[in-house]
């Protein structure tokens, strides 16, 4: 079709032509899809009205719907060539084919959706130079991102990590950054990834304990963390698992507890293993019955007298009575037991 110079003056030029056509597009979309297009097609447009490229799965995490229905308004706008699709070995991404449509699809983004892009964009720039150069966010930055916390979505787990111990060295609301990096399982590799950047002080800070948790994947990455290289993650994932009180970190606690030289480590298994209760007594009395060395014990006795399990009365005297214990001058930690429970013994 061929239009005269005066019709494309009439219609606005290139820019106008196109928002006339983009309208006429959305109008033409069955059922609630014109709503679900127009959402999708705000998130190509930067909040300095610039069109920007972006990666399937971002654009499936910003916009409310179901994957198969975000597909087909994808393939629709793909087909009325307004946007370009590309596709390589590792992602998908989507953008406006032309700027000129950036003018019309700005008319539809209020001054919430213009702050939240402001927010959004500011946030990418702090995580490419978190990538690059390990720079944290600071705190008044973090502040301005705050209120959008909970609309952050499809971000990986690096991603969180940065903002996590940003958070956590600024000391800055670490609760509520903590509740809006997602669910439990991710939170464990976002926090596993925090202790390793951490330096010290800002680990002290940040490693407190996630609490009950009810997801089985996440309970078993925090056993496997008992083995991490990086003594924080270790003392991080021994506190949590004491919090959690699953049955199933009893063993792999008793176990990991060989490896834990320094004091403080051994510390925090007796803790954790003594807020287990009576899940933990059978295992410790094993332990306590087959261990030779020394620390074993010690770890033993003291996590059952933290328990006070009238089970571990008899396993406790008879440590008293063992040759190791005794020449190793540490029996004395069984008589501080069995002191915990001196009211078991004397109902006895």
């Amino acid at each position: 079709m061929q239009i005269t110079l005066k019709t494309y003056e009439a219609l606005g030029r290139a820019g106008g032509m196109l928002s006339h056509y983009l309208n006429d597009v959305l109008a033409h979309l069955p059922g609630n899809e014109e709503a679900l297009a127009k959402n999708t097609l705000k998130e190509f447009v930067r909040s300095d009205g610039m069109k920007q490229v972006l990666r399937y799965k971002t654009l499936a995490a910003r916009v409310e719907a179901q994957r198969d229905e975000l597909d087909d308004v994808l393939s629709r706008l793909v087909n009325a060539r307004l946007l370009r699709r590309d596709e390589t070995a590792r992602e998908i991404t989507y953008e406006l084919v032309h700027e000129y449509l950036t003018t019309e699809i700005a008319k539809w983004t209020s001054l919430a959706d213009q702050d939240f892009k402001q927010a959004e964009e500011l946030l990418e720039r702090e995580l490419a130079s978190w990538r690059i150069h390990r720079t944290l966010i600071p705190r008044s930055r973090l502040e301005v991102l705050y209120p959008y916390r909970e609309r952050f979505k499809g971000l990986d787990t690096e991603a969180w990590g940065c903002l996590l111990s940003s958070a956590i060295t600024e000391d800055f609301a670490v609760a509520d950054w903590t509740k809006a990096a997602g669910n439990i399982s991710k939170l464990v590799s976002v926090q596993i990834q925090v202790l390793k950047a951490a330096y010290p002080y800002t680990y002290r800070r940040g490693n407190e304990p996630l609490g009950e948790i009810g997801d089985p994947h996440a309970v078993e990455l925090l056993i496997a963390a008992l083995e991490d290289g990086d003594y924080k993650v270790r003392e991080w994932a021994v506190e949590t698992l004491g919090e959690i009180g699953d049955p199933r970190a009893v063993e792999p606690l008793i176990a990991a507890s060989k490896d834990y030289h320094d004091g403080r480590m051994r510390y925090l298994v007796v803790q954790a293993l003594g807020k287990m209760g009576g899940a933990a007594v059978e295992p410790l009395i094993a332990a306590l019955k087959g261990s030779p060395q020394w620390w074993m014990l010690r770890i033993a006795v003291e996590a059952l007298g933290e328990i006070g399990d009238p089970r571990a009365v008899e396993p406790l005297i008879a440590a008293l009575k063992d040759e190791l214990w005794r020449v190793s001058g540490r029996g004395e930690a069984s008589v501080q037991a069995l002191g915990k429970m001196g009211g078991l013994l004397s109902s006895r």
